[in-house]
């Protein structure tokens, strides 16, 4: 009676102990209390290259997407990071938001966001997502890259739109409202280090 008494104490333990979302903020999930974080995104793939006939077919697929960028591309074919992968808050290094491969805004660990770093906090993200850049009358992709100090899991991309796609809609105003909660959400991970 006494040996099942402390195994369901520790088992009580074990599952106090265990990581438990605090908060989700769209693909980010952050447990406050044990300081880490999960990312439902795509790994990119990093094997050997698969010679000239599949590079061959990489650029017939690149074509046929309608110019989808190589990045997407992987995100969507990268293997999926599960729900029990937990990062510690010290494992983010930077993060970035790529509009068709090109830099919108960035930031990470001892660096200020960059972008809109005239403002302060959330501000920062949304003047570094709105900032002045060449105006696009639709985009192919938008991705969240976030690099992390872990070798099984260095790079992972959170894709936000993954086919072409107006930047007049309100599918791309949510998409952009969804990328600045994500970063604002990162942002805090970097300071809460």
């Amino acid at each position: 009676l006494d040996s099942a008494k402390v195994l369901s104490n520790d088992a009580l333990e074990s599952w106090k102990n265990r990581n438990h979302a605090t908060s989700k903020v769209s693909a980010v999930k952050v447990d406050e209390i044990h300081r880490t974080f999960q990312i439902h995104g795509s790994v990119v793939k990093n094997g050997k290259s698969s010679g000239l006939i599949g590079k061959s077919i990489k650029g017939v697929l690149a074509l046929s997407t309608a110019g989808m960028s190589v990045m997407a591309e992987k995100a969507i074919s990268g293997k999926k990071v599960g729900s029990n992968k937990w990062f510690n808050f010290d494992d983010l290094l930077s993060y970035e938001l790529l509009e068709d491969d090109s830099l919108v805004t960035s930031g990470g660990v001892g660096r200020a966001l960059i972008g809109g770093a005239i403002f302060s906090g959330a501000g920062a993200i949304a003047g570094g997502i709105t900032a002045t850049r060449k105006t696009k009358k639709k985009i192919e992709s938008l991705m969240i890259k976030v690099s992390l100090n872990d070798f099984d899991t260095p790079c992972v991309l959170i894709p936000i739109i993954t086919k072409p796609i107006k930047t007049n809609s309100k599918d791309y105003f949510n998409a952009m409202k969804e990328a600045q909660n994500i970063l604002s959400v990162l942002e805090v991970i970097a300071h809460n280090k």
